[in-house]
């Protein structure tokens, strides 16, 4: 039950990590004040959390009936919690060391995947992205429950919650609340895990139509990236001249890196990713080298926080800092995360059945 049986994924994490990175890059490296990508990135990781997990249990219920939400819990478990606590604990011996200094509010928020909150008030720029995990966690916790016992309306949930995001999204920029702590919340970011979810449910259909798309014009395959362009790059410089609140709402509910539309595109963008072979794009995303980076892509998102901070000296600085991001994490991927991704294997239903059937474009 692994993401390799699904073309593309690790390619797609690959590119999504590269702009978290990119973006951490031109803000702390270069004082980018709006340093561009690193918010894609994410959005990218919970489109593709909210497929993965969505087809995944798909698979089972068709096989079982149900889903075993004890193997589920144990499979997020020794997917996610080792490389995190190995992080925290070399937080904390760097904090004894003198070397980094977290206030308590920090580490309780790290531990209990709880960032986003108001007690994240209290946290510190080394773990500042965990607040990322809290809301796919809290995501883990709500969705199989949903899927499992809310059969008859877990399509429906996800369509209220995909209406009613952009509104808090639109509400919040209208009331002048954008900071990181109210922008990184699953308040503001779950319809980008429930366009993920319906995405894997209406997966045949959606493919079904792009494929009559680009039947009838080839270029309609490059869409999703002319989509991407026109809602986070054209929405956004229109955003930054308008004066008036809100028609401002309305873009960043709607565009810019985290809004509605720019979520449809990037689900698009996956369709095209893992359905359709003939092309470069395709080859791309599959090559070796895109899905090592996109296997290490947990433990690079975990690591990469640190070697910006300002308090690790010329570790810090560029390009040193990628060089240490990239050893880190490949030290933690196969020190760390393989040896439990065997265990989590063990609480596997099966491999997938329906498997992603490619298309020539």
């Amino acid at each position: 039950m692994s993401s390799k049986h699904v073309p593309s994924l690790n390619g797609l994490r690959a590119i999504s990590i590269v702009f978290v990175i990119i973006g951490h890059i031109g803000y702390r490296s270069f004082n980018w004040a709006d340093s561009p990508g690193g918010q894609l990135g994410v959005n990218v990781f919970f489109i593709v959390s909210g497929f993965l997990i969505t087809m995944l249990m798909l698979d089972e219920e068709n096989l079982n009936g149900k889903v075993n939400l004890k193997k589920f819990y144990a499979r997020r478990a020794f997917r996610i919690f080792p490389p995190l606590y190995f992080l925290l604990i070399m937080y904390g011996l760097l904090q004894l060391a003198g070397i980094l200094h977290f206030h308590i509010n920090s580490w309780i928020t790290s531990l209990t995947y709880t960032k986003y909150f108001p007690i994240r008030n209290g946290t510190e720029w080394e773990s500042d992205h965990l607040w990322s995990l809290s809301v796919e966690e809290h995501f883990y916790l709500l969705w199989p429950f949903i899927f499992l016992f809310l059969k008859p309306y877990r399509v429906k949930i996800a369509w209220v919650i995909i209406l009613i995001i952009p509104i808090i999204r639109g509400i919040n920029f209208w009331n002048g609340h954008e900071a990181q702590n109210a922008e990184g919340t699953i308040f503001h970011r779950a319809d980008a895990l429930m366009m993920g979810c319906l995405l894997a449910i209406y997966r045949k259909r959606v493919t079904e139509w792009m494929s009559g798309l680009i039947e009838k014009n080839k270029l309609m395959i490059f869409l999703p990236a002319a989509g991407l362009f026109f809602t986070v790059v054209v929405l956004k410089l229109i955003s930054l001249k308008l004066n008036n609140p809100i028609e401002g709402a309305v873009i960043r509910a709607l565009g810019r890196s985290t809004g509605t539309l720019t979520c449809i595109f990037e689900c698009l963008a996956i369709v095209i990713s893992i359905s359709f072979t003939n092309n470069m794009w395709y080859q791309f995303l599959n090559s070796g080298v895109m899905n090592y980076i996109g296997k290490l892509s947990y433990s690079l998102y975990l690591w990469q926080q640190l070697f910006f901070s300002h308090q690790i000296g010329l570790l810090s600085k560029f390009p040193i800092n990628v060089f240490c991001i990239f050893a880190v994490a490949i030290f933690s991927y196969h020190i760390i995360e393989k040896p439990f991704l065997k265990i989590k294997s063990k609480f596997e239903v099966r491999r997938i059945s329906q498997r992603v059937t490619p298309q020539a474009a």
